[in-house]
Formats: C-alpha cells, sequence, structure tokens
C-alpha cells in the first residue's frame, strides 16, 4: 500500500504498546488456493452468493476487489456492496439486513485489545457482538484482556487466539496516520506513539 499502510501479519499494528514482536514470525493466513480448497470441501457451503458489506472509499473498494478475487479462485461467489458511510453504517447495525462479510475500519489508541470490542456483546443494545451474536466467553476473554488489574500478554494473546478459532475477523491491512501536538500537549496526554490507527478488517458473520 506503499506508504499508506502495510499488510497485516497479526491482529494488532507494531504501533500499539502491547504489541508482540513474536507475532511477526507467525504462520498468518499464508496464501494457499490448493489448501483454502480443501477447508472449503469440508464446509457446509454449497456455492450460494455471499455478501461483502464495505464502504466506497478507495482503500475498501480496492480491497474488496482483492477479497472477492482470492474468493472466486477457491469456487467462492462474493458479491460486493459498496455504500457512503453514513449509508453503510446503517445497514451493517440494521439487524434486518442481511450480509455475510464486513470490511470496514476499526482503530485503537494505544492497545491491542482495544481493536476488539465491536466484536463482544456490548456492540449493540441487544447483547450481541458486530457478527451478530452474543457470545459470553469472548466477551470475558475481552474483560480479562482490558481491565487495567488483570491485562497482561497471555490475556491478550487467549483473546486474539478466540478469535481466530472463531473465524470472527481477519485483519487485512494496518495504516498509520500521524498526528502533532505541541510540547504542552504532549506533556499533558504522554503521547508517546501515534495516536489513531485504524486497521480495515474482514468479519465473519456467524
Amino acid at each position: 500500500y506503499g506508504s499508506a499502510g502495510v499488510a497485516a501479519d497479526c491482529f494488532s499494528s507494531p504501533v500499539y504498546r502491547d504489541y508482540d514482536e513474536s507475532w511477526k514470525d507467525a504462520d498468518y493466513y499464508a496464501y494457499n488456493v490448493e489448501q483454502a480448497k480443501q477447508y472449503l470441501a469440508q464446509s457446509d457451503y454449497a456455492g450460494e452468493e455471499l455478501v461483502l458489506l464495505t464502504q466506497s472509499d478507495s482503500e475498501l473498494t480496492s480491497q474488496a476487489t482483492l477479497v472477492q478475487a482470492f474468493c472466486d479462485a477457491v469456487g467462492i461467489k462474493i458479491k460486493v456492496e459498496y455504500y457512503d458511510t453514513n449509508l453503510y453504517t446503517s445497514y451493517r447495525d440494521d439487524m434486518n439486513y442481511h450480509f455475510d462479510l464486513d470490511l470496514e475500519y476499526v482503530n485503537a489508541t494505544y492497545y491491542t485489545y482495544e481493536l476488539l470490542s465491536y466484536l463482544t456483546d456490548y456492540t449493540y443494545e441487544n447483547g450481541t457482538g458486530r457478527m451478530r451474536i452474543s457470545d459470553p466467553e469472548l466477551t470475558a476473554l475481552y474483560d480479562k484482556a482490558s481491565a487495567k488489574s488483570t491485562s497482561n500478554a497471555q490475556a491478550v494473546q487467549d483473546c486474539l487466539n478466540y478469535i481466530k478459532e472463531h473465524c470472527y475477523a481477519l485483519p487485512v491491512a494496518y495504516y498509520t496516520q500521524k498526528v502533532f501536538y505541541n510540547a504542552d500537549k504532549v506533556e499533558e496526554l504522554g503521547v508517546t506513539s501515534d495516536s489513531f490507527n485504524p486497521t480495515p478488517y474482514t468479519s465473519t458473520l456467524k
């Protein structure tokens, strides 16, 4: 992505304070068409067209096209629906609107666990997460990873492992937008790194 960002190698970004350098060396969804076809054959996918919902900005539309092409190579039919930000948000949060995949930006200020809150039961008033299901186990893992008294590297890793095992979300790329403050503001906020880091991801709906 040139100077705009880089392909994700984990569910985080090196600018976050709790980033684990070992994540860079993990086996993170290497592109393998034949292996994907094998997994698909073991699933209950029957050739139906899946709907991918996203916003109509240049970064997300180009990534949606890439996701669509990758899925087509495996034998999965994807229909991409692009909308402006307001309409996209309205459809995404409408429980009566059907889609199968969501490609969007999420952001965190300092810590990896901040990226995960949208997946928990705190997201919507009906007690469900972005996948439109309730998952008390994931929410409990998030609570442990985010609480000051219990947050540590293992708690964050447990949360990330659970999300991966259940195929809830897959980061595609991360971007960094540099924010500059005057010296007084830096001292007041304790800013030590980039303070706004949106990350596009694809989210599978269960």
